[in-house]
């Protein structure tokens, strides 16, 4: 599946990952399709539906960065983010991240405390 997506050797990387661990994306329609493995979509600024600010934003980055540091999870992020995504500068007010490689697409990161 998704050999042609645009996460590219990313998604390969993905792939390789033990199945029982726990990923989170701002890129969750290409990652979803180019490695059919579950996900947790990180969070955005403005409520997509609506266009209102979300409030809830930085409990939210926080809420998801302690569920993936708990669960030992990883946070795939495609390099081309919109303005609104969670970047990994907002998941570091709150765990440390450890760079498991740079692509072309994105960037993959271990969640630690």
């Amino acid at each position: 599946a998704g050999h042609g997506s645009a996460l590219g050797s990313l998604a390969r990387t993905v792939r390789s990952l033990p199945s029982a661990t726990m990923i989170v994306t701002n890129a969750p329609d290409d990652a979803y399709l180019a490695t059919g493995r579950p996900l947790l979509i990180a969070p955005l600024r403005h409520v997509f539906v609506t266009g209102r600010t979300n409030h809830a934003f930085h409990r939210e980055v926080s809420d998801l960065a302690a569920i993936l540091r708990d669960r030992r999870g990883v946070l795939l992020l495609r390099s081309r983010a919109l303005v609104d995504e969670a970047t990994a500068a907002d998941f570091t007010r709150y765990v440390t991240l450890v760079d498991m490689g740079h692509y072309r697409d994105g960037g993959l990161y271990r969640v630690l405390a």
